[in-house]
């Protein structure tokens, strides 16, 4: 059966995690999701990638039952996934799950809005949705696309296809109803640097504390509201009914027959 594109790019994606560059990326990404997991509450989380050490990040997290999926195409850990799925196609009910994590799932899917569906669809109001994507606007995906453009392979991981800004992502989070929890939080400003000495550290400490947005990937959360039900409103153009009058007794005679007894 020949490869599909999304199937490539998993395969792909999965080998550039362990290069020193997805290594990076990881460990720079590990403390923002710590942090996300700790606000997870409920009884069910779902994680979607295809890297089952990230997903360590919320093992330690509130929530009762933990399941990883791990997407077709990628090598997860027989210990830690419990089943395949593709992001775009969750074999889950609606409403089932508290809490979801996308780490770089929309990348790997030919039909990223389909993904942003289930994943509403899947969560429960009130459930948190966190999201790992690449930054396409950063200078490691700007030099990919050159890359890509001018047919060069060498270098590249070959994701740059795929690659969706943080803003369009937030007006599809908007159009499904989700609230936004806290700003855009941007992690891998060293990708594409030669070196990692101290000066490259400092510079490296200096931008993850100012969090300009041309790191290399950005994560997104955000929380799914409850659906909201219109009043039915009553037609402007239907007559109104008349009020009976209603008799009211009348002070001075109830004062009257007060002061009588």
């Amino acid at each position: 059966m020949a490869a599909t594109p999304a199937s490539s790019r998993v395969e792909r994606l999965t080998s550039w995690w362990d290069s020193p560059a997805g290594q990076r990326l990881l460990a720079e990404q590990q403390p923002l999701l710590a942090a996300e997991a700790r606000r997870f509450h409920g009884d069910s989380l779902l994680w979607i990638g295809c890297h089952s050490l990230a997903a360590e990040n919320v093992r330690r997290c509130m929530v009762r039952n933990r399941f990883y999926a791990a997407i077709p195409g990628s090598c997860p850990d027989a210990k830690l996934t419990n089943f395949a799925a593709l992001a775009q196609q969750l074999p889950l009910a609606n409403g089932s799950m508290n809490a979801v994590v996308l780490h770089h799932a929309v990348e790997c899917a030919d039909d990223p809005r389909q993904v942003m569906r289930e994943a509403s669809r899947v969560l429960a109001p009130g459930g948190r949705l966190v999201l790992c994507g690449f930054n396409p606007w950063s200078l490691w995906g700007l030099g990919n696309l050159v890359r890509r453009a001018r047919g060069m392979t060498r270098g590249y991981s070959g994701m740059g296809e795929r690659f969706i800004s943080h803003r369009r992502l937030l007006d599809w989070l908007a159009v499904l109803g989700f609230e936004f929890n806290c700003p855009v939080r941007f992690a891998g400003y060293n990708l594409g640097r030669g070196g990692s000495g101290a000066r490259g550290l400092a510079t490296q400490e200096w931008l993850t504390r100012l969090q300009p947005p041309i790191a290399s990937s950005f994560v997104v959360s955000a929380t799914k509201q409850a659906m909201s039900v219109r009043p039915l409103l009553r037609d402007a153009s239907l007559p109104r009914g008349k009020l009976a009058p209603v008799a009211y007794p009348k002070l001075n005679a109830w004062n009257q027959t007060e002061s009588d007894k």
